[in-house]
């Protein structure tokens, strides 16, 4: 057992992508004159040879409407919405910095995740409707992250060679992706490696001269967080960014080093990229992804600037970058342009997006739903709050319950658990109060099953008391760590903790819904857990982080379950094999079954959900 230190923190920081460094770094003000004298009385830098305009964006995630909620997105007119993002909207504004920019040459690059978020992803191998339309946004190079191995290396070679067939050329870049010559479950990714649509780095020469060098790189910690890659792995980006800075600079002789790299900075300028650019000397620019937020302004580190635009196509960035006579370059001006109902959306992109949405209805049409079917309706949002019990992963957890529960009478479940990092959106209330199909898709769209079929499967599993606890204390670590995916959401039972008590040792009390007192020190009683498994996956991972070992078991609470495949939740018994059950099923079927209390047949969110019981709180931190 650990007690509270700095270096089991340290170690959990390391694995989920936190930098090093606490130092804030500085930031550039937008219109900055570079041939200014420094206020320190250093001479200006050479005169300005040339410029380049740079738009990015990161995180999409299959955003290809506008993000939440779907039934008050309306891309071709302004000024009507609170929506935000569209790859309608986005594309229009691309047109215009395009148009604006004159003899000025313009990149449009991504840093990762443009897929698993929303329903397109049904489509993924058969339309790839994400890299065919950031195809017709004139993209010029797009990194791998971590979620496009959600379906693992055939899956994500399925998206990519769809795409081909379909005339995407836009280079995927992966400098650090390593392949298992030993394994053939990475042959179809190695050949895309072959075939060149997946490379390490690609270089342009632009129209005013201008050489540039991209790359992209994942970081350790969006590498620890995708276990369905394997067998594929991926090199330290510090190593691998001195090699490919060398090569560019040296080899292809190029003006400019950008860096497209999945690994993440924070808002305070603190992460895995921030680490990069004060460790690798020649990047000039890292395109940043994976954690999501949002930098108004650079973070610069020696001469090379860092940036990230949030997530979801909320905001595109852009930056003009000046490169000088002597071969140095630096920010001239930066801005995030928020991707907002004020744009009028192209309307040609819009009516192929309103193709895949089609092309969704179809699919979906034998299981009696659509891309705009309503589900249920709600006067309020639900939504995840960072470390603490929330609304959202208060339902989605009830649910699980509840559908397990029904398929499962005689041996019921008594326990939920759900990480916030597999609930991928909120539920915002619409104009309307309608929830569509599409809106609940995107809060919780991740995974593949064993089925070959998108989601996650839900399985159960028995737990002692001991292992109860074990688990709940990642609840009571996140806030050390700084990462709101430990922060588990539950149902099923209720428990305390105290933050003043050592890592590991902080859970005092663990009540079950019936009353039961669970004793955190009990191995020889259980109780039945249902959970996802990806959750599943990553028990494994507490050992490393110096926990006890948890022991997932049959249902004799002795046994440990060897092949969990056989305790994935079927949702059709009457049906021979295991006819998987997704969390999102589990969801909208819950969701469905509410009462209708305003007469016009479509089900109610129940008032209980619109706020967390103060009176019996499921999570309490003392």
């Amino acid at each position: 057992m650990l007690r509270n230190n700095t270096l089991l923190v340290a170690l959990i920081l390391g694995l989920f992508g936190c930098s090093d460094s606490g130092e804030n770094p500085p930031v550039v003000d937008s219109g900055t004159v570079d041939s200014a004298p420094s206020e320190d009385g250093s001479s200006p830098q050479s005169p300005v040879k040339a410029e380049l305009i740079i738009l990015h964006t990161n995180d999409l995630h299959s955003h290809l409407m506008g993000h939440s909620p779907n039934a008050d997105y309306s891309p071709l007119t302004t000024g009507n919405d609170e929506t935000v993002g569209g790859y309608a909207r986005l594309s229009a504004k691309i047109q215009q910095i395009r148009s604006d920019a004159g003899d000025t040459p313009v990149l449009l690059v991504d840093a990762g995740d443009f897929l698993m978020g929303s329903i397109f992803t049904l489509l993924s191998t058969s339309h790839s409707a994400e890299l065919t339309e950031m195809k017709a946004l004139g993209y010029d190079a797009i990194a791998l992250g971590n979620h496009e191995f959600d379906w693992g290396p055939q899956g994500l070679a399925g998206f990519v060679n769809t795409a081909v067939a379909g005339g995407f050329d836009v280079p995927l870049l992966a400098a650090n992706m390593k392949t298992d010559d030993t394994s053939d479950k990475d042959d179809m990714v190695e050949k895309l490696v072959t075939d060149g649509a997946i490379k390490k780095k690609t270089v342009k020469t632009l129209s005013n001269g201008i050489k540039v060098g991209l790359y992209g790189l994942m970081g350790k910690g969006a590498a620890s967080v995708a276990p369905f890659a394997a067998p594929i792995t991926f090199d330290p980006i510090d190593s691998t960014s001195t090699e490919m800075v060398k090569e560019l600079r040296e080899t292809d002789n190029v003006d400019v080093v950008i860096a497209l790299s999945h690994s993440g900075i924070d808002s305070e300028g603190v992460g895995e990229d921030a680490s990069l650019a004060q460790k690798v000397a020649g990047i000039d620019v890292v395109i940043s992804g994976h954690t999501h937020d949002t930098l108004p302004q650079p973070a610069v580190f020696n001469s090379t600037a860092v940036v990230q635009t949030g997530s979801y196509g909320r905001n595109l960035g852009k930056m003009v970058l000046n490169l000088h006579e002597d071969g140095t370059t630096s920010v001239k001006s930066y801005e995030l342009v928020s991707i907002d109902d004020s744009i009028e959306g192209d309307a040609a992109t819009q009516t192929r997006i309103d193709g895949y949405t089609a092309a969704i209805d179809k699919l979906l049409e034998t299981s009696g739903v659509g891309y705009s079917t309503v589900v249920a309706e709600s006067d309020y949002d639900l939504t995840l709050v960072s470390f603490k019990e929330s609304t959202l992963g208060n339902i989605i957890t009830d649910s699980y319950l509840a559908a397990v529960s029904e398929l499962q009478p005689s041996a019921k479940p008594d326990i939920a658990i759900e990480t916030p990092g597999v609930i991928r959106d909120d539920l915002y209330r619409s104009a309307s109060d309608e929830i569509w199909y599409a809106d609940t898709y995107r809060v919780l769209p991740l995974g593949l099953g064993l089925d070959a079929k998108p989601g996650y499967p839900l399985l159960t599993v028995h737990l002692s008391y001991y292992d109860v606890r074990i688990m709940s204390e990642v609840i009571a670590l996140a806030p050390d760590v700084g990462n709101n995916d430990y922060f588990l959401q539950i149902a099923g039972f209720n428990l305390e903790y105290d933050t003043s008590k050592s890592i590991f040792q902080r859970v005092s009390k663990m009540t079950l819904a019936d009353g039961t007192e669970m004793d955190p020190a009990d191995k020889t009683k259980c109780v039945k857990l249902v959970t996802n498994y990806y959750v599943y996956s990553l028990i494994g991972l507490l050992a490393t982080l110096g926990a006890p070992a948890v022991i997932p078991k049959k249902d004799d609470c002795s046994t440990p379950i060897v092949d969990i495949s056989k305790h994935f939740v079927d949702a059709d018994p009457q049906t021979d094999g295991i006819q998987e059950l997704k969390p999102h099923s589990a969801f909208v079927s819950f969701l469905s079954k509410f009462a209708d209390t305003d007469g016009d047949k479509i089900p109610n969110l129940p008032a209980a959900y619109s706020k967390v019981d103060a009176a019996n709180p499921r999570i309490t931190a003392n």
